[in-house]
Order: C-alpha cells, then sequence, then structure tokens
C-alpha cells in the first residue's frame, strides 16, 4: 500500500512540473529591444537587407527592420566629418527607403542610389574600423 501511494504521488509530482514546464513554454519570449547604432545598421545592411528591399524580396518584417536604421541614423552622431554632411546623406537616405517601403513609383530605384556606401564612407567612416 505505501509503494503505491509514493508512486502514485510521485506521479503527480512529474505531471505538475510537466505541466509548468509546457506552460513556461507557451509563453513567447518578449523580443529585446536592441539599440540600434551605426554597427549594428550596417551590420544588418551589409548582409543584404537594402538589397532584398531593392529587389522586392523583403518581407514586411525586413522593410520595417530596414526604414527602422534609416530613421535612426539621422539621430546619431557620426564618426568623423561634419554633422551637416552627416544630416545630409542620411536624410536622403531615410527618404528613399521610406519611398521604397511605401511603394512608390521609383523608390526602389531611388534607395539604390541613395545606398551608394562611397558617399558617406568617405567623409563619416574611420579607417581602419574598429573592432
Amino acid at each position: 500500500m505505501f509503494i503505491r501511494q509514493t508512486v502514485a504521488f510521485s506521479l503527480l509530482i512529474g505531471m505538475v512540473i510537466s505541466a509548468a514546464l509546457v506552460g513556461a513554454e507557451d509563453k513567447p519570449a518578449k523580443p529585446a529591444k536592441t539599440k540600434i547604432t551605426i554597427k549594428v545598421a550596417m551590420k544588418e545592411i551589409k548582409a543584404g537587407l537594402h538589397t532584398k528591399v531593392i529587389k522586392g524580396k523583403a518581407t514586411d518584417a525586413e522593410k520595417a527592420k530596414l526604414l527602422s536604421y534609416a530613421k535612426a541614423l539621422p539621430k546619431l552622431k557620426p564618426p568623423k566629418g561634419s554633422k551637416e554632411s552627416w544630416q545630409k546623406l542620411t536624410a536622403a537616405l531615410l527618404k528613399a527607403t521610406t519611398a521604397a517601403v511605401e511603394g512608390k513609383p521609383g523608390g526602389t530605384d531611388a534607395l539604390g542610389k541613395a545606398f551608394n556606401c562611397k558617399a558617406c564612407h568617405t567623409p563619416h567612416k574611420i579607417y581602419p574600423p574598429k573592432k
């Protein structure tokens, strides 16, 4: 009799623990809010995010991510060069990104022209880059 009660109690404890674990897995994890920096944005963009948008192969989430980077860049401080130059270049990038994401005529062409890496890198990137 004692062994039967012990086994039944053990099974009950196991079921309670299993239910708790399953319940914990069902809750979606909150996405970590990553602070947007120039380095973070450039890493994603260099990985082909902008190319997907230009070619029309980006998902809505990827378009939103590119737009969030384009909105953040003008607010950041350039590593070198003038703030005015940075504002001018990033404002053009934001305008083109917005047009492309919204599907406006000529938006992807404007985005392709705005993503002229050398236009920003020459006046604003420190060479060699810091690790």
